[in-house]
């Protein structure tokens, strides 16, 4: 946890390894911050590098008005301590990026990245979590603060995991795109953990409203305009496993025997194919659920498959699915973090 929120701390920084760097002007927050990885975060980097980095590039930069500048000196004096960990200097450098960021953290309005960065120099949980309700109190919809926050909860108690279920709602109702089912899905199992069925089914029944999987499904039924296209956006959002976790199989396994009905005779018959065989693969996860909703599902998609591959429909999606299937690898369960 404390490597994420150091990313955090770099506002939205990704912590990937990157090719060498030019010099950065002054204003130029995506180059310094690439150039902070290069020095000291990417494999291989040593106490040598990021020093150097530090002192001879960042530091003229740092100047009281320029928070990006003074949260990569937190930053890096943080990846120091990690590079030092174990010799007399770590603790040196810990303190170092402990200021910086309660400088940031002190000033009206706190600085959110710095918080996060306090967070990961907690020495006990318990101190860490202070840190996170500060972010949340000072960005209500912080979805990455929410998230944190509610993992880093003890899970327990049920007063506990009810107050996990409403941070992982709040970050649902805040975010957008793909990512907003798998923060419902967790808020679902955190309020039936704390015994409250009747806040995991009135979060169902929103997410069910807000995805209208009824509509989809009629969609994909609509022949004359169904395209490869659509087949595979509404599919992928029909079995997405984390879809089908909150929601049940019930919509998946319509929207897959709609498209897979269309295949045969069709000119877009490999991509329609390949929506379905995809769809069927991203189920193999979820294969309780799926049985719940129709416990012959298995032998249905496969004598699908076979049947597709045999009629000269073929791709490698297709064949991979076949194999899957063929070797049971369907119906695994998902397993929480």
């Amino acid at each position: 946890m404390r490597t994420v929120l150091l990313c955090a701390s770099l506002a939205g920084v990704a912590c990937l390894p990157l090719g060498a760097q030019e010099e950065c002007s002054r204003s130029d927050d995506a180059c310094w911050e690439r150039a902070f990885e290069i020095a000291c975060a990417e494999r291989g980097t040593t106490e040598q590098s990021c020093s150097d980095w530090l002192e001879q590039k960042l530091r003229p930069q740092v100047e009281p008005a320029n928070t990006k500048a003074r949260l990569l000196e937190g930053a890096s004096n943080y990846k120091l301590a990690e590079l030092t960990r174990g010799t007399a200097a770590e603790n040196l450098y810990r303190e170092r990026a402990r200021m910086i960021y309660r400088a940031l953290a002190d000033q009206k309005p706190p600085v959110v990245d710095a918080l996060f960065g306090l967070s990961a120099l907690a020495s006990t949980d318990e101190e860490s979590i202070r840190f996170l309700r500060r972010v949340v109190e000072v960005d209500p919809n912080h979805v990455f603060g929410l998230t944190m926050l509610a993992r880093s909860l003890r899970w327990d108690s049920n007063s506990a995991r009810l107050e996990a279920g409403q941070l992982y709602e709040r970050a649902y109702i805040a975010q957008t795109g793909p990512n907003k089912w798998y923060l419902a899905k967790n808020a679902v199992w955190a309020y039936t953990d704390a015994q409250r069925s009747d806040l995991a089914a009135r979060l169902k029944a929103r997410v069910r409203k807000e995805l209208d999987p009824d509509a989809l499904v009629a969609r994909l039924a609509d022949r004359a305009a169904l395209t490869p296209e659509r087949a595979a956006s509404a599919l992928q959002t029909l079995c997405y496993d984390t879809v089908i976790t909150v929601l049940g199989a019930t919509d998946c396994l319509r929207g897959i025997d709609s498209v897979a009905g269309a295949v045969r005779g069709s000119d877009d018959a490999i991509p329609l194919a390949e929506a379905v065989a995809a769809a069927m693969l991203e189920t193999s996860s979820v294969g309780d659920i799926m049985t719940a909703a129709r416990p012959e599902w298995r032998e249905t998609f496969r004598a699908w498959l076979h049947s597709t591959l045999a009629s000269g429909v073929i791709s490698k999606t297709l064949e991979r699915a076949s194999e899957a299937i063929g070797e049971g690898e369907f119906g695994y369960e998902i397993v929480v973090e």
